[in-house]
């Protein structure tokens, strides 16, 4: 009976301590506590793209994953903040999505990761007058109109731009703007939602500059993510008018799906 209660007792004491030995391994684990990814817009060359992280040891080396595919690895020692650079991206209107990993290799301890994802968007601009062959009616004023975003934001497909003119001549010149969005069906056809805001119109003296920006007032109302059967078509237009020349851009029809989620 003596040793029954003693193998019970000394079992009991082993679980006991294998149990604390687990928890203090736990506790002392290394792990990333912070990650920030930075990127820009692609204005047609793509975007430089970097990332800072920090841990709570030392770090040896980094595998960095972009998409799922390993992509390099970046060497450190004695530091627990790192800024890497991870490359140059292209983007599109809608904000091209990369899924980011980095696997920590510690100095001391094993292994630990960290995930984020960014997007990067490529504005659709231009300074070109629509008609007349291209050669603007009022030389002396520049101008451009820029569409930097077609986007879902978690609960509205929004388009983000911009006009503006400047007045070089020595005549005032009329200016005027619109910003217009409008949703097709799956066959590209008009379902007759469609929304426009206007930018200011009247007359610019010489040496003064015209701007505009969208509003809310195009935003398309979604009202929660985008679910796995669903799409939407939108089209964005932005029109810029100096006096007698037209200049604008259009993104075409775009389908928002749920890889546009946030």
């Amino acid at each position: 009976m003596f040793k029954l209660k003693f193998k019970t007792t000394l079992i009991a004491a082993v679980i006991a301590s294998l149990l604390l030995t687990c928890f203090v391994v736990q506790s002392n684990a290394a792990s990333v506590t912070s990650m920030s990814i930075y990127s820009g817009d692609d204005w047609g060359s793509g975007t430089t793209v970097s990332v800072s992280l920090t841990t709570d040891e030392d770090i040896d080396f980094i595998d960095w994953h972009i998409d799922g595919e390993y992509s390099f690895t970046s060497t450190h020692g004695d530091t627990q903040s790192v800024y890497v650079y991870l490359g140059t991206y292209v983007g599109d209107i809608k904000g091209k999505k990369y899924d980011v990993m980095a696997v920590v290799s510690f100095e001391e301890s094993s292994d630990a990761d960290a995930s984020d994802t960014f997007r990067v968007y490529k504005p659709i601009y231009t300074t070109a007058v629509d008609g007349n062959n291209g050669i603007p009616q009022h030389p002396d004023v520049d101008g451009y109109v820029v569409l930097y975003s077609h986007y879902f934001d978690g609960q509205n497909i929004v388009m983000s731009g911009s006009v503006n003119a400047y007045n070089g001549s020595n005549d005032s010149v009329h200016c005027s703007s619109w910003f217009r969005h409008t949703e097709y069906d799956a066959n590209g056809f008009p379902t007759g939602w469609q929304r426009t805001t206007n930018g200011p119109s009247g007359p610019v003296e010489h040496g003064m500059s015209y701007d505009a920006s969208s509003n809310s007032m195009t935003d398309y109302f979604v009202g929660g993510s985008i679910g796995p059967d669903d799409a939407y078509y939108l089209n964005a237009h932005i029109h810029l008018t100096t006096g007698q020349d037209d200049r604008h851009v259009d993104t075409g029809i775009n389908r928002f799906t749920q890889d546009d989620n946030p």
